[in-house]
């Protein structure tokens, strides 16, 4: 659990976020407390005049309005439903001595993460401001308090290290635009991928990401010098197009730049003897002695933990059993594209219109 406390002069723009998001389905009022309304029957009129009313009762303090922001790890999403959310959210705001005073849970929904938004007034129905100056190590000490009460991931770094690891030797899922985290999303994939699986070229680079819906795209860094290219990531959404803003490599912390990866690549060549002989013994005893179809190929790659990528140039197979990625050309003139569209049957699967490309090559 993370807590973010922030302050503001005025309160109708901090409204106005929560209330546009409430229309548009991105958030949910969770709890409303102190005001004459229940929360179901609650306006927007009605929420902005209980707090100006309080704020107009002080006219030397400068900052009226605490907001907060209360984040959850994704682990806890199953412990998180609705009613523990509005307990949490209440609980926080009176240990940290807002008891009495008007306040507003949102719960938004508009990324990977649980998180609630809470707003409430610094201002006593007595026109006293509530001191803030030792709000943030409070805060920390109820954060602490609140996630050993419902057994929540903490933020320590004791414990974001004990997290990091058991991510670090987990597969990332496949990301969806809109409901994954964006840049920590791509981070944690490319991440995953570059540490998991031997892979010697982008385009097989892209072959992996594109299970997890991440591409990498080459792009001029300086337009005096073409050859000074750089790389950016970007997520994908269902038709394998590029969405959202793209990241450039060095905004990664582990820095998968064009420079770094064509290390890894010159090292990872010399390790792949092992990857490749699998690969041509399970598509040679795949192919041996019948007739298939692209399908039915496919399928039977797959019982072996094989996925079979297609695109214009040829086939990548990239073999999770192994770990390893490598390009139809890289296993012998007999396993391209070509030579074993020349054993299946029928052969017009194999055509252009027939076949669902994935535009991985990024070469041109």
């Amino acid at each position: 659990m993370y807590v973010n406390i922030s302050m503001s002069k005025g309160v109708r723009e901090v409204l106005y976020y929560h209330e546009r998001k409430l229309r548009i389905g991105a958030a949910e009022l969770l709890s409303a407390g102190n005001f004459l309304e229940s929360t179901q029957e609650l306006s927007y009129k009605a929420k902005l005049a209980r707090f100006k009313n309080l704020m107009e009762l002080n006219s030397r303090a400068e900052f009226k309005i605490l907001r907060a922001t209360l984040g959850f790890h994704p682990l806890d999403k199953e412990k998180l439903g609705p009613g523990r959310m509005r307990d949490i959210s209440v609980e926080y705001l009176q240990r940290i001595g807002f008891t009495g005073q008007p306040y507003l849970v949102y719960a938004h929904y508009d990324s990977a993460h649980p998180h609630l938004h809470l707003v409430t007034c610094l201002i006593r129905p007595d026109g006293s401001r509530i001191k803030t100056h030792f709000l943030g190590v409070l805060s920390g000490k109820v954060r602490k308090e609140i996630e050993q009460v419902y057994g929540l991931s903490g933020t320590d770094k004791k414990d974001q290290a004990n997290q990091a690891v058991c991510e670090k030797h987990s597969s990332p899922g496949r990301l969806e635009y809109g409901k994954s985290l964006y840049r920590q999303g791509i981070a944690r994939v490319v991440n995953w991928v570059l540490e998991e699986y031997s892979i010697s070229n982008l385009t097989e680079l892209n072959a992996i990401l594109g299970e997890y819906r991440v591409i990498a795209t080459c792009v001029k860094v300086n337009s005096i010098s073409p050859a000074n290219r750089g790389l950016v990531y970007a997520m994908l959404n269902d038709s394998n197009k590029p969405v959202g803003k793209a990241i450039h490599a060095s905004g990664i912390e582990s820095r998968p730049t064009l420079a770094n990866l064509e290390i890894k690549f010159q090292a990872n060549e010399g390790d792949r003897a092992s990857g490749i002989k699998r690969l041509q013994t399970v598509i040679s005893w795949t192919l041996a002695g019948r007739k298939i179809s692209l399908d039915e190929f496919e399928a039977a790659l797959a019982k072996e933990n094989i996925v079979l990528v297609k695109k214009a140039g040829g086939f990548i197979y990239i073999d999770h059993e192994r770990k390893t990625v490598l390009e139809d050309k890289n296993l012998g003139t007999e396993y391209t594209r070509d030579a074993i569209a020349r054993q299946l049957m029928p052969a017009r699967e194999l055509t252009v219109t027939n076949i669902r490309i994935k535009d991985l090559d990024l070469s041109r």
